[in-house]
């Protein structure tokens, strides 16, 4: 059984060739990658608001399938 990681962004938004090389690197090690929708949200600099921040995180600790947390990348605007 593969491991699922849920992915979040509490800083800035991804962008889709920075992810795709990283998240290759994750499914070499035999982990199932979910994205949640929250990491391509664009508010201004930000992965959306701060409320749907803390909505993608709260989502994905109320998934079962989901083992693993992981935030993409945090910064100054994580807090």
């Amino acid at each position: 059984m593969k491991i699922k990681i849920g992915i979040f962004a509490t800083s800035s938004p991804l962008e889709k060739l920075k992810s795709e090389a990283d998240y290759s690197y994750l499914r070499s090690k035999n982990l199932l990658v979910y994205e949640h929708p929250q990491v391509r949200i664009k508010n201004g600099y930000l992965a959306g608001t701060i409320k749907d921040r803390v909505d993608a995180i709260h989502e994905m600790l109320e998934d079962n399938s989901i083992t693993i947390l992981m935030a993409y990348w945090g910064g100054a605007n994580t807090n």
